[in-house]
């Protein structure tokens, strides 16, 4: 997709935003409930997708699914009672102040290839309960996953404009994401993904003073004290490296281990790096995939 089609989304989210900003939070709590509903009964097709799309283990993958119908389920329970406003202490006697919640209008999420899932729901889910209409532009790596969410969400009843997914090349996904950024229609951008692109596009957003919302990068040390508990240490410290092959903001990129317990944590880890599979996801004993490319 390339221009044209990213004005054409933004033209469906933002009529559909005219009707649903006043629909009733027990009628998008059902949305969500119905989607996460349909994603759970798919959940072996999708998770096969996304090991296919980027790499992960299925089971990793099986996972993920679960885990992002969680985002959908707890965005559905919090809006059913609806956003509720509240009546602030005057500075004045004669004041009334009055605090209540609106949706903001079109939110753009643009979301990583590393849970092509989860990081979906998580943003689509909170824009929905709110009452926004939400543009999806994934990953180049990625964009089957989206687009079968997409299928899953026109299937739960979600109204034509609520769900926008524009997958693209990264050449154009370049255009897109300066024309998502720059456009008067788009209210929020939401994006997951490394440091030096989310500078740009919260640059690209300041002209029209959107709201964004950034979760950038990543530099996570792993440390290990002298009371450990090691082999706690140890299955934390696998996790926490070798899941998604170490693709995560929050894998553990540097281990600091104490002095007095470092050879039998080596000892202990090691053990367990050595019986690690490499392999195609898809076969039952892998436990590292390949990289995403």
């Amino acid at each position: 997709y390339g221009g044209s089609e990213a004005l054409s989304a933004i033209e469906s989210a933002k009529d559909c935003f005219k009707a649903f900003k006043g629909s009733l939070p027990a009628a998008r709590s059902k949305l969500l409930i119905d989607w996460a509903d349909l994603i759970m009964k798919h959940n072996q097709e999708m998770a096969e997708l996304v090991t296919l799309e980027m790499g992960k283990p299925l089971s990793e993958s099986l996972g993920e699914v679960n885990y992002a119908t969680s985002f959908l389920y707890h965005f559905a329970g919090q809006i059913r009672t609806g956003l509720t406003g509240e009546v602030l202490t005057p500075g004045l006697k004669h004041w009334r102040p009055i605090n209540i919640r609106q949706p903001v209008g079109p939110v753009v999420t643009i979301t990583p290839w590393n849970f092509p899932v989860a990081m979906v729901t998580r943003k689509a889910g909170a824009a929905i309960a709110a009452g926004c209409s939400v543009i999806n532009a994934p990953s180049e790596d990625t964009p089957l996953v989206s687009l079968m969410l997409g299928q899953l969400a026109i299937e739960a009843g979600f109204p034509p404009g609520l769900l926008n997914v524009i997958p693209s090349t990264i050449e154009n996904k370049r255009v897109i994401g300066k024309m998502l950024c720059s456009h008067h229609d788009i209210a929020t951008l939401s994006f997951t993904g490394s440091t030096a692109v989310g500078k740009l596009l919260g640059a690209q957003c300041s002209d029209t003073v959107k709201r964004v919302h950034l979760e950038l990068g990543g530099n996570a040390p792993l440390i290990v004290f002298e009371s450990a508990d090691l082999d706690k240490a140890v299955n934390g410290t696998m996790l926490a490296k070798f899941s998604n092959a170490g693709q995560g903001c929050t894998a553990a990129n540097r281990i600091m281990v104490h002095k007095s317990i470092y050879a039998e944590f080596l000892e202990k880890l090691s053990a367990k790096v050595a019986k690690l599979r490499i392999g195609n996801g898809l076969d039952r004993d892998v436990s590292i995939g390949p990289l995403v490319n």
